[in-house]
């Protein structure tokens, strides 16, 4: 026993100067840095029993005949007032499916939106947004089936008669990156929960209109997300 352990250490000796002698061998990564965007949850559909787990994470670009999920924001104008919209999507060479989305309205009677101040003030941590539409409140959309189509399939909590849910902000912080067209980009990245129910599409009524509302629902819960809003 004492010649075995002998003779593993001087071999572990000797190797150990010949690599001290060596040049060490370069080792290059090649790695792609993915933005910490996401939006995960558990949701039921009328009927059914059990919840199902959804996620959504922001892919690499668009590669051959593949999809990638798209982040995309922006400001709307809509009836109810001005809002950021915030959409995750199938991104194809042929047309965009639109699978998730957050629509959070402006405060009434505020000045210089979209402004690195005004989206602070906006979403800043601890706020709650409830369900529906109009001034302080978030739509959440849904494309629980997920088909691959150029129709805008999702279940909106705006769609119920009387919207039932919110989210809520837990923390936000200030980001950037390299955006290989448009340069530098600035933003917030907002980490938020969120729970309630969405007003269920219809396929049966082509197209459905703002003004449709139901009564079914598509419940969520343990939702979470991380997404950025661009600074106007």
């Amino acid at each position: 026993m004492r010649s075995l352990l002998y003779t593993t250490s001087l071999i572990l000796s000797l190797a150990m100067a010949w690599s001290c002698q060596q040049e060490p061998e370069l080792i290059v990564h090649e790695s792609s840095y993915i933005p910490p965007l996401y939006t995960q949850l558990e949701y039921r559909d009328t009927g059914q029993i059990d919840y199902s787990a959804q996620e959504f994470r922001l892919s690499l670009p668009f590669i051959g005949d593949t999809y990638n999920y798209g982040w995309y924001d922006g400001p709307v104008t809509t009836a109810e007032g001005p809002a950021m919209q915030i959409n995750i999507a199938h991104d194809t060479n042929w047309f965009v499916t639109y699978l998730f989305g957050f629509r959070f309205w402006a405060d009434s009677e505020e000045e210089s939106l979209w402004t690195a101040g005004h989206l602070k003030n906006m979403f800043e941590p601890g706020r709650v947004f409830l369900f529906g539409k109009g001034a302080g409140r978030v739509d959440i959309s849904f494309a629980h089936e997920g088909r691959i189509t150029h129709v805008d399939q999702r279940s909106r909590a705006s769609y119920l008669e009387e919207p039932e849910g919110q989210l809520q902000i837990v923390s936000t912080e200030d980001y950037s990156y390299l955006h290989p067209i448009e340069g530098q980009v600035e933003g917030l990245l907002v980490h938020c929960s969120f729970e309630g129910k969405l007003g269920l599409y219809d396929p049966a009524l082509t197209p459905v209109t703002e003004h449709f509302k139901t009564d079914a629902a598509l419940t969520l819960k343990n939702g979470t997300a991380a997404f950025l809003v661009t600074y106007e």
